[in-house]
């Protein structure tokens, strides 16, 4: 998951403000807010295709069709 000021995350220490968010506080905010249900990611997986589908998967991506893709290999 990524937001508008993401890439900020990955910026050395001595360019971002102080007290700013590292990468490591906000993978645990995330995993945090995850885990105690305060985030649902329910409805970001909207197909789950076979390997077979890859080209289908990328179509409906580019076209919005499509919103989150599990591929299931098995």
């Amino acid at each position: 998951m990524s937001g508008a000021h993401g890439n900020m995350l990955f910026e050395p220490a001595h360019t971002r403000l102080a007290g700013a968010w590292d990468i490591d506080k906000a993978q645990y905010w995330l995993l945090r807010a995850i885990a105690s249900g305060r985030l649902s990611l329910a409805g970001l997986n909207t197909h789950t295709i076979a390997p077979e589908q890859l080209g289908d998967a990328y179509e409906g991506l580019l076209k919005d069709n499509y919103l989150g893709v599990v591929m299931k290999w098995v």
